[in-house]
């Protein structure tokens, strides 16, 4: 079970960092059609375009990284429930049972 959260948010990690390098890329242009666009009166359609843009892609990193803190949320409420499930499991019942769960979906994994 562990090594499923731990995969998931690594795969997490790696999204959030992706949006971030397209996020700034994406940014930088903005900035550099924004800067092209400056003087031209006629061209203001594209600035208020661009201010559009810059507005959405803020949203998008900003819902990136909410779901990531989401994510580190959960993550750290499973890691607590399972150490806390195990601790009362005199009979190590819910042990076995979660062993059992990570060695199939390992099994099924390596397909």
């Amino acid at each position: 079970m562990k090594l499923l959260l731990s995969e998931t948010s690594g795969t997490l990690r790696e999204l959030q960092d992706t949006l971030e390098a397209a996020g700034d890329k994406l940014q930088a242009n903005l900035l550099r059609i924004q800067d092209a666009t400056m003087t031209h009166d006629d061209l203001h359609f594209v600035d208020r375009l661009v201010f559009d843009l810059q507005s959405k892609l803020d949203r998008i990193i900003s819902w990136g990284q909410q779901s990531i803190d989401l994510w580190i949320g959960y993550d750290r409420h499973v890691h607590k429930f399972i150490r806390t499930a195990i601790d009362m499991d005199k009979n190590r019942v819910f042990a076995q049972r979660l062993r059992q769960s990570v060695q199939t979906y390992l099994t099924i994994r390596g397909r």
